[in-house]
C-alpha cells in the first residue's frame, strides 16, 4: 500500500514539473488584434486638455456646490425668457436650474414662441411686441444680464430659506449683478414699470428709477410721454397703473 501511494506522489510531482516549463500556447492571431485594439484607444493621461487634479487652481477644481434657490445665493444669468423672467443655473458643478420673476417689476409683454437657442435648447422666447416694447424690454435684460453672474435675495425668506413662488411656480426674487439690482436697472433704462399691485421691498428704488427714465426719455418713454406709452398697453396694464402706481410709489418714496 505504501509503495503505491509513492508512486502516486511521484507521478504528480512529475506532471506538475513538466506543466511549470511548458506554459500553454498564446493565441497570437488573437493577441495581435488585442494590442492593435488598444494602440487605437486614446491615452486620456497623455491627452493635452488632460489636468492632474492636483494641478488645477483653487478656482477651477470642480465642487459639488449647494443647488437650492435660497435667499442670498450665488447665481448665474440662463436663458431669457422676457423682460422680466429669466432662468439661472445654482451650484457649481452638477448644477440646477430655476425660473425667476423678478419681483417689484413689470416688463411690457411680448408674444413668445418656441424657439432653438444657441445653448438651452428650444425654449419659449420673446419674438415680438405683444404690448408696446415688449421685445425692447427682453432685448434690454439680454443686453444687460446674459450669462453674468449675481446674487439673489428674495423677500419673505431669511437668509439660507427657500425663495417663495408665485402662481406660474416661478420664484419671487432679486438679482444683483455687479452691485446693481436688476429689476432697478430695468425700470432705469426705460425697459420696465414698477409693477405696484404686490408688494416689493425694493419698490422706492424701482420707482425712483422710473421715473427717472421718464424724465430722460430712455426706453419706451423715448416714444411719447407716460399716456401715450401707457395707453398702448392691454386693459389690465392700464387698469393697475393708473388706479395705483403713482400713489404707491409716492408712499413708498416719500413714508
Amino acid at each position: 500500500m505504501k509503495t503505491r501511494t509513492l508512486l502516486i506522489l511521484s507521478s504528480l510531482l512529475l506532471w506538475a514539473c513538466d506543466d511549470a516549463s511548458n506554459p500553454p500556447k498564446v493565441d497570437t492571431d488573437n493577441q495581435t488584434e488585442l494590442e492593435e485594439l488598444d494602440a487605437s484607444m486614446p491615452d486620456q493621461e497623455q491627452s493635452d486638455d488632460f489636468i492632474p487634479p492636483d494641478e488645477l487652481e483653487e478656482e477651477e477644481l470642480i465642487i459639488e456646490g449647494p443647488r437650492e434657490l435660497v435667499n442670498g445665493t450665488p447665481v448665474r444669468i440662463g436663458h431669457i425668457i422676457d423682460g422680466d423672467t429669466l432662468d439661472v443655473f445654482v451650484g457649481i458643478a452638477a448644477f440646477k436650474t430655476y425660473t425667476i420673476r423678478l419681483q417689484g417689476l413689470a416688463a411690457p409683454e411680448c408674444r413668445k414662441e418656441q424657439v432653438l437657442t444657441e445653448f438651452y435648447g428650444r425654449r419659449y422666447q420673446c419674438v415680438a411686441d405683444d404690448e408696446i416694447w415688449g421685445l425692447g424690454a427682453w432685448q434690454g435684460l439680454v443686453a444687460f444680464a446674459a450669462g453674468k453672474e449675481g446674487y439673489l435675495t428674495c423677500d419673505d425668506a431669511a437668509p439660507g430659506e427657500w425663495c417663495p413662488m408665485d402662481t406660474y411656480d416661478r420664484y419671487l426674487a432679486y438679482i444683483s449683478i455687479d452691485g446693481r439690482d436688476l429689476a432697478t436697472e430695468m425700470a432705469f433704462q426705460g425697459n420696465a414699470l414698477s409693477y405696484t399691485s404686490f408688494t416689493s421691498s425694493k419698490r422706492a428704488d424701482i420707482c425712483r428709477a422710473e421715473y427717472n427714465a421718464q424724465d430722460a426719455n430712455r426706453g419706451m418713454w423715448k416714444l411719447g410721454n407716460v399716456t401715450t406709452v401707457i395707453n398702448q398697453m392691454h386693459d389690465s396694464t392700464q387698469n393697475w397703473y393708473y388706479k395705483h402706481h403713482d400713489r404707491r410709489c409716492d408712499e413708498a418714496m416719500y413714508p
